[in-house]
């Protein structure tokens, strides 16, 4: 024991709550860059690491400041030296003033073993009053480690033939085969909520897929014509449907996000029929790669989308329907999700926050190609031969105007871009 020190134990040990933690790491400038993430020091926190490796806590009274000092197992060399770890407190202000560790090569900065010590004591002061005395002068848990399967030997290694010389050998039952067919058979049968059941269900929509058909595409002839080829043997008009009312909730669905993987999908086509660049932005943004910011325009879309809706409803003097993604076998990469539709027509609807952005979709009264290719594949798709392409006023909020656009399906116009 160190000199004019006392053991520490559970009625003499400084009281550090959370309010004092907190303001040492905000104000210790070794824990606030903002170049570091604070991994390393969230582990160094954990119970099951600080409880096992503090030993030897001894403490000394100067007035109204407190040294605690402790004796710190290393987490992975437990037979090296232990390092030892100092602690101030001023119990009057209810402040640390310091920790450091003085042994270990990261003593300098963000050393884990003055992190490890804090929140030690910090536990032991949530900790309830015990009915008698704990004295925390004693030998670390973690150093001793190394020999609790080595009790009453002197070995201080263990041969890999000795690992199983112990080991019971088991019989296996050879007459099980089939249990685990059996038992899926009967978790399907009374609809148990067990996760094994989810691998050996196989979702006939999920094989709609580009990812699904790539992985179950093996055909002799390794082209991108014959994979088309065989996507579109494996679709049908009614799977496709059935997907379509099955991904209603669109960005909300998992099932929409899978088959909108690798897909073209109609606001993406006519950028992709312009595209020769093969590991562009563009590619990157089809197969999920590129990360998509959620801006407050877009944001401003999804929120007014519903009221705009009604205003069509209102105007056309119609019901309007919405859906999920709609596929086709006759051109299985590519796909679309009107914003809505009825027997006869589609609705695609733009919500431009001001007049520049406006000039992005009508330019002299007239859709620019990009969305006049948006809505004429939704027509192809959704087989019908009108739609409606649907423009709020930057100032919707106040004015409530919506221009609408009827457009007919122009089979010449697309075909060259699909």
């Amino acid at each position: 024991m160190t000199e004019g020190f006392l053991k520490a134990s559970s009625d003499n040990l400084p009281l550090v709550d959370s309010l004092m933690v907190a303001e040492f790491f905000s104000q210790n400038e070794l824990f606030t860059s903002a170049e570091q993430r604070g991994v390393k020091a969230k582990r160094a926190q954990r119970e099951s690491y600080g409880n096992s490796a503090v030993g030897y806590v001894e403490l000394k009274q100067d007035n109204n400041i407190c040294t605690i000092k402790c004796k710190i197992s290393p987490e992975h060399r437990v037979r090296s030296k232990d390092y030892t770890v100092i602690m101030e407190v001023n119990e009057d202000s209810e402040k640390i003033l310091k920790a450091e560790c003085q042994d270990c090569a990261a003593s300098e900065g963000r050393c884990k073993h003055a992190i490890a010590f804090i929140m030690w004591v910090h536990r032991r002061s949530e900790e309830p009053s015990p009915t008698d005395v704990v004295s925390y002068w004693k030998k670390p848990k973690l150093s001793g480690v190394v020999f609790r399967t080595l009790v009453g030997t002197s070995l201080q290694y263990v041969t890999i033939q000795d690992f199983a010389k112990d080991a019971k050998q088991e019989t296996v039952d050879s007459n099980n085969s089939g249990f685990l067919e059996k038992f899926i058979e009967k978790a399907n049968e009374c609809g148990a909520p067990c996760q094994l059941r989810h691998y050996f269900q196989e979702d006939k929509h999920l094989n709609l897929g580009i990812h699904q058909l790539l992985f179950s595409f093996n055909e002799s002839e390794q082209t991108s014509d014959a994979f088309i080829k065989y996507a579109s043997s494996k679709m049908s008009p009614l799977s496709c449907n059935e997907a379509f009312n099955k991904t209603t909730e669109q960005s909300e669905c998992s099932l929409w996000r899978d088959f909108r993987y690798s897909i073209y999908t109609a606001s993406k086509i006519f950028e992709a029929s312009r595209c020769r660049t093969v590991e562009g932005s563009l590619v990157e943004t089809i197969i999920g790669a590129a990360k998509t910011y959620d801006t407050p325009a877009m944001r401003r879309g999804r929120e007014l989308e519903n009221s705009v809706l009604r205003i069509v409803e209102k105007r056309l003097n119609t019901k309007l329907v919405r859906r999920g993604l709609m596929l086709s076998p006759i051109v299985p990469i590519v796909g679309a999700s009107p914003d809505a539709y009825n027997s006869d027509i589609v609705i695609e609807i733009k919500c431009p926050s001001s007049e520049k952005t406006l000039s992005n979709y009508m330019v002299n009264g007239v859709i620019t190609n990009k969305y006049l290719a948006q809505i004429q594949l939704q027509m192809f798709l959704m087989n019908k031969k009108s739609g409606v392409f649907c423009i709020s006023a930057p100032a919707f909020e106040q004015n409530s105007e919506v221009k609408l656009i009827n457009i007919e399906y122009d089979e010449n116009f697309l075909l060259p871009i699909i």
